[in-house]
C-alpha cells in the first residue's frame, strides 16, 4: 500500500462559527516560517487531490475561544480500488495557552459534577514554559529523593560547573566527570543518570524537537529507557515541562488521594480504577490530576451547591 505523509505544526483557533476555523502560521523554534511549511503541505495535498487540511474540530460548549499549539498530520493511502483515501489528525499537544486552559475545564466542569466543585473552589492553573526538555530531565533527575531547597542549590551548582543555564547541554554534561559531579553533591548513581541522559540525546536519537513530536505512548516508552528516569519522571515531565492535554499519572501518590477524597472511596484507587473514573476527563485528564493535588492541599473541605443551601 502506497502512503505518504506530511506534517506540519500549526495555531489551531477554535471559535463556536464552524465557519470561522482557521489555521494561522506562525514561526516554529527552528526559525522556520509556519507559513511556509503550509505552503508546502499545500503543495503536496494538490498533488494527491486533498481538498482541505482539517476536517475534524474540538467544540466544548461555553468557552468561546480556544488557542493551542497543534500536530495536524496528513496521510493518504491507496485503497484496493486504486482511490487515494485522506486520513487526517488534529490533536491538541498541550496546555500551555489560557484560552485552552480554559476549554479543558469547561470540559471537566461538564463531564463531572464532583470535580466542578474542585474546580469552582480553586484558583486557575498555570504552566511554566518549558524552552528545553534536556534541561528539564536533567532537573529530574538531580531533584529525585532531595528535598526542594537542597536539591536546588546542587542543581545551582551544575548550572555553574557547567558555565551557566544555557551550558547545561548533553554534550557538557557528557564531559563532566563522576568526581566533578560528586564535589558539587551529585551521587555516582545520579551522575551515571545524567551521563546515560546525555549519550541518549548525542547518540541514541533524542533530541528537544523529536521529544516535541513524539506521540504520548512513544516518549513514555524513549525516556524510561534512560537510566534513572521511570514513568512518573516521565508523567510529571510531561504535564509540566511539555504540558500535555491527557496524562493521568497513576502512581502518584498525591493524584491517589485526591480521587480517594473526592469519590469517597474506601481505599485508595488502583490505577485501572483511576482509569475508569477518569474516562470522562479525556482528553484533559493532566489538568484533572492538577486538580487532584489542589484538592488534598486544601484545609478546608469543599461544599457543594446542594450543601450550601
Amino acid at each position: 500500500m502506497a502512503s505518504r505523509r506530511i506534517s506540519f505544526r500549526a495555531r489551531k483557533i477554535v471559535t463556536h462559527d464552524a465557519q470561522q476555523r482557521r489555521v494561522a502560521p506562525q514561526t516554529s523554534s527552528d526559525g522556520v516560517s509556519q507559513g511556509h511549511k503550509k505552503r508546502k503541505l499545500q503543495q503536496a495535498e494538490k498533488q494527491i487531490g486533498a481538498e482541505e487540511i482539517i476536517n475534524s474540530t474540538m467544540l466544548v460548549s461555553g468557552a468561546s475561544s480556544s488557542t493551542t499549539e497543534t500536530l495536524i498530520t496528513t496521510t493518504t493511502e491507496k485503497g484496493e480500488d486504486g482511490q487515494f483515501v485522506k486520513q487526517v489528525m488534529v490533536s491538541v499537544t498541550n496546555l500551555s495557552k489560557t484560552e485552552a486552559i480554559a476549554v479543558a475545564i469547561q470540559h471537566l466542569k461538564c463531564c463531572d459534577a464532583k470535580l466542578r466543585e474542585v474546580i469552582e473552589v480553586c484558583q486557575l492553573p498555570s504552566f511554566q514554559s518549558c524552552s528545553n526538555p534536556f534541561r528539564s530531565l536533567a532537573s529530574s533527575i538531580v531533584y529525585q529523593q532531595l528535598a526542594g531547597s537542597a536539591a536546588k542549590a546542587i542543581y545551582n551548582r551544575l548550572l555553574l560547573l557547567c558555565g551557566g543555564e544555557g551550558s547545561l547541554t548533553p554534550a557538557v554534561i557528557s564531559k563532566l566527570s563522576a568526581t566533578e559531579l560528586r564535589n558539587i553533591g551529585i551521587s555516582a548513581r545520579k551522575a551515571s543518570y545524567l551521563h546515560d541522559l546525555s549519550r541518549n540525546f548525542l547518540e541514541g536519537g533524542l533530541s528537544d524537537a523529536s521529544i516535541m513530536l513524539m506521540e504520548d505512548e512513544e516518549l513514555l516508552s524513549a525516556l524510561t529507557s534512560v537510566k534513572g528516569i521511570g514513568v512518573w519522571s516521565v508523567h510529571m515531565f510531561m504535564i509540566f515541562s511539555l504540558h500535555r492535554p491527557d496524562v493521568l499519572p497513576v502512581g502518584d501518590l498525591g493524584v491517589r488521594k485526591g480521587f480517594l477524597k473526592l469519590y469517597n472511596l474506601k481505599s485508595l484507587p488502583s490505577p485501572s480504577e483511576m482509569e475508569r473514573i477518569s474516562a470522562p476527563w479525556r482528553p484533559y485528564r493532566s489538568l484533572g490530576a492538577w486538580y487532584m493535588w489542589r484538592l488534598i492541599e486544601r484545609k478546608s473541605p469543599v461544599v457543594s451547591a446542594k450543601e450550601k443551601v
